[in-house]
């Protein structure tokens, strides 16, 4: 692996920006949710989702058996509940305690 060196103006450290190519591959399970997702149009409006009372923003991976109860809203009363946040549906997903979610 080459060392790292900062970039230099007149001998002083300044920052720069640059880009690394990254190359990485999808299960075909990620893929097959992938596919889903956009069939469903969520890759454009996904829906909140609310995992044990707290909104998550990133994407989470919950194996079936850590998940007690799931709910979905829709319409009016995902907005009546989240607000306009909940326009795009709301998910709500109650886990097991003690298994925590993999990220």
């Amino acid at each position: 692996m080459t060392e790292w060196k900062p970039a230099r103006k007149n001998g002083e450290a300044v920052h720069s920006r640059g880009s690394v190519p990254v190359v990485f591959s999808l299960s075909e399970e990620e893929k097959d949710f992938i596919s889903t997702m956009q069939r469903m149009g969520l890759d454009e409006k996904p829906p909140l989702y609310i995992i044990d009372n707290k909104k998550v923003r990133s994407r989470v991976h919950l194996p079936s058996y850590n998940i007690k109860s799931l709910r979905v809203l829709k319409g009016q009363s995902a907005i009546d509940q989240y607000g306009e946040e909940g326009k795009n549906g709301v998910v709500v997903v109650t886990t097991k305690r003690g298994t925590a979610p993999v990220r």
